[in-house]
């Protein structure tokens, strides 16, 4: 493939969740949230807060920023949940070279929720995924490499999807999503 060939990484952002009169219900995200944060708007996951501080490595708990390589998978992420104010999903384009080989940037681990260690894909099994000949389903975990901060690689590639419509406090999913700066 390519090298300037690309991977969609897709962040839902749900807003952290809490109880309001016995209903759990989560913050969404605000428009500033997103123009200062972006895909590392506050959205902990199990493995974020159940992970030391300074763990490394391609352990389970690893902490890293939560994404799925399919726009569906963080769709489904999204639905089903009752929200404070609007959720969105951040996709980032990451040139298949920040994962691999001397350009690499980004480490990609696969979380294995029922097992104790994660899975790094293979430049085999992203280019296989890209052809959609074998999708790579599930969450996964990106950390900046060799001293490398996520936040210079990803913020300038980010695109922004909103629900185009909430009904009862939750995502309409049927009328799908449009890019925010639309």
């Amino acid at each position: 493939m390519d090298p300037t060939t690309e991977v969609s990484l897709y962040r839902a952002i749900t807003g952290r969740g809490k109880s309001v009169k016995g209903k759990w219900i989560h913050q969404g995200v605000t428009d500033l949230e997103l123009a200062e944060q972006g895909i590392f708007c506050s959205n902990q996951s199990f493995a974020q807060h159940e992970s030391s501080p300074g763990s490394t490595g391609y352990d389970l708990r690893v902490p890293g920023l939560p994404v799925f390589l399919n726009f569906d998978e963080a769709i489904y992420w999204l639905e089903r949940k009752k929200y404070e104010t609007v959720p969105a999903i951040v996709e980032t384009l990451v040139p298949l070279e920040y994962l691999f080989g001397d350009s690499q940037m980004i480490g990609l681990v696969r979380n294995y929720w029922d097992k104790a260690i994660g899975h790094v894909p293979t430049r085999d099994e992203i280019e296989k995924h890209l052809s959609k000949e074998n999708l790579i389903k599930g969450e996964c975990f990106i950390q900046g490499t060799g001293n490398k901060s996520l936040t210079e690689i990803l913020r300038s590639l980010e695109i922004v999807y909103r629900p185009n419509q909430m009904q009862d406090s939750a995502v309409y999913v049927a009328e799908g999503f449009r890019k925010q700066n639309d």
